[in-house]
């Protein structure tokens, strides 16, 4: 007696929050297209093309005026996509650079323990190097 007087108390409770659950709806206002929220929309994506060709071109022409700069050393540890250099006085940096942008100037021709001059971009430091390497050859 118990188990079927749960079990009607359990559907009718199933029943009532199935009905509940789906008989709620909502209506939307329709959403009128005018003129001028089309200008304004038109407005709005215009600046942001103007913003991001902007930003383009500051990028383009920070990176065309950095100086170049040069640090020599002895070249060890190559690998693919960078190598160490040693300086006279001591210190080693790690030099890398993106192997799919494109092959390191001179990059080739240089193996571990020669003494090359590197030029580079940015700044070169033993702990967060910032340098964009431009190209390697061999010391004179």
């Amino acid at each position: 007696m118990k188990k079927n007087l749960v079990s009607v108390l359990l559907a009718v409770s199933l029943s009532a929050m199935a009905l509940t659950a789906c008989g709620q709806k909502t209506t939307e206002a329709p959403i009128e297209v005018t003129e001028e929220a089309t200008d304004e929309v038109m407005e709005d994506v215009t600046e942001e093309a103007i913003t991001e060709e902007t930003a383009e071109e500051a990028v383009a022409e920070s990176t065309e005026a950095k100086e170049e700069l040069t640090v020599s050393g002895t070249i060890s540890e190559i690998k693919d996509f960078g190598f160490v250099l040693t300086t006279e006085d001591e210190q080693a940096y790690m030099l890398t650079f993106d192997p799919e942008a494109g092959a390191l100037e001179g990059f080739d021709t240089v193996k571990d323990g020669d003494k090359i001059v590197v030029t580079y971009t940015g700044e070169l430091s033993e702990v967060d190097n910032t340098a964009t390497l431009v190209k390697v050859e061999l010391a004179k």
